[in-house]
């Protein structure tokens, strides 16, 4: 029970990005939203660097180029200068539920192939039905008791 609550609080902090809302995930890149707020605002570049505390030339720099890597102080200056709020989240792709049931998945099949090698070896494989149940039962086994060993390299 008490995994079953774990999951669902993991799951109900962390959103997955499909669960956004449009004008969450629809949005250009920082240096364009940074352009089009300031000229919504009516502020020269000039007027947005000297409230940011920034030079006009980086502000020029930031609003050039949507590739470059921003330091997050930059970006909290340039959001308080726009009377913005800078959103600042993980998001998962999907469900971490979702994505621990995937990686346990990967894990138990490497384990079950590795057993499933050393049977064969013998003759000894069992039936399809019987390792379809072992594999459900070492998935349940390593979420339920090996969570943090999920991402340890085998």
């Amino acid at each position: 029970m008490k995994k079953q609550t774990l999951d669902f609080e993991m799951n109900a902090q962390f959103r997955p990005q499909e669960e956004f809302p449009a004008f969450l995930k629809d949005r250009p890149p920082l240096s364009e939203q940074i352009k089009q707020m300031r000229e919504a605002l009516g502020m020269t570049q000039s007027q947005l660097a000297q409230r940011a505390g920034i030079s006009q030339s980086r502000l020029a720099q930031i609003e050039g180029n949507p590739d470059q890597d921003l330091q997050v102080s930059t970006l909290k200056k340039l959001s308080a200068a726009l009377g913005c709020h800078l959103l600042e989240a993980l998001v998962p792709n999907q469900e971490i539920s979702k994505t621990l049931d995937e990686k346990a998945g990967r894990v138990a099949a490497k384990l079950m192939r590795i057993s499933s090698g050393n049977a064969a070896l013998e003759l000894q494989l069992p039936q399809k039905a019987y390792l379809d149940f072992q594999f459900k039962q070492m998935k349940e086994e390593i979420l339920s008791k090996y969570r943090k060993d999920l991402w340890k390299e085998l």
